[in-house]
Parts: C-alpha cells; sequence; structure tokens
C-alpha cells in the first residue's frame, strides 16, 4: 500500500530518442503536483537536468534523510495516479498527464505557461488535483 505517484522529466531537444527519468514518491503522491508546479515556476522550467533536481528536492524537502519513500529511476515504478510529464523540448516546456505505466496520454501537452494558469488557485496537493487538472486540461484542449 501507499500513496504513490511520478513525476516525468524528458529531455526531448536532442537529435537522439527522448529520456526520461522517474521522480517517485511512494508515501506523498498526491503531493507530486505541487513539486512539479514548484520546479515549473522555477527559472529553469526549460533546462530539464536543472528542473529534475528542482522538483525533487521538492519532494523530498520534509523526508530528505530518510531512506524510503522516493525514488530515481529510467523506468516507470508503482504508481496509483497519472504520471505528470514536463517535456523539455527545443520549440518549449510542455506539460501532459499519462497512464502511470506510460503508455498512453491522458491529456494534450500544454505549453507550461498555460499550464500554470490553468493550475494556479487549485488545492493540487488534494487527490481531487489530479482528476480537476486532467479535466481542465481535457477543456482547454476542446475549446480550441
Amino acid at each position: 500500500m501507499g500513496d504513490r505517484a511520478q513525476v516525468v522529466i524528458e529531455q526531448a531537444y536532442s537529435l537522439e530518442k527522448p529520456g526520461r527519468v522517474y521522480l517517485y514518491a511512494h508515501w506523498s503522491g498526491t503531493g507530486v503536483l505541487s513539486s512539479a508546479l514548484h520546479g515549473l515556476n522555477s527559472g529553469r522550467a526549460d533546462d530539464a537536468p536543472y528542473l529534475a533536481r528542482i522538483v525533487f528536492e521538492h519532494m523530498i524537502r520534509e523526508d530528505k534523510d530518510e531512506e524510503t519513500g522516493f525514488g530515481i529511476s529510467s523506468t516507470p515504478l508503482d504508481w496509483e495516479y497519472p504520471n505528470i510529464v514536463i517535456s523539455v523540448q527545443r520549440e518549449g516546456t510542455f506539460v501532459y498527464f499519462e497512464t502511470g505505466n506510460g503508455k498512453m496520454p491522458l491529456t494534450a501537452p500544454m505549453a507550461v505557461g498555460d499550464f500554470r494558469a490553468l493550475a494556479s488557485g487549485y488545492e493540487i496537493e488534494k487527490l481531487s488535483g489530479y482528476e480537476l487538472l486532467i479535466d481542465r486540461m481535457k477543456k482547454a484542449e476542446a475549446e480550441k
């Protein structure tokens, strides 16, 4: 049991296949949305390595000396919630949700500025934060 979720940082601006790092929370999955938004609000939203560190440091800020509860992986781990994917590309940084195993997008990619505006004001650390953001992203895409 747990409260498992992942933030995925995708570096997709090289000629190589996009690289991904999975930032995993075992007991605080509902809090990863807040950590992702913290990273996106930093001055490093367009720099995947720094962004990953900023997001992960925010995730572990209260438990940084513990040996369990958080991890970093190159492959998906356990999940209870959709992944929030932050894709840093040449054209900019985009955010979308996908199934935990990464096989199916749940929302279309949204520019980071639009996502920040959409996410502000929501109580995103609650379970309903995932559902609210996914629904709002789908509505925003349909309105285009």
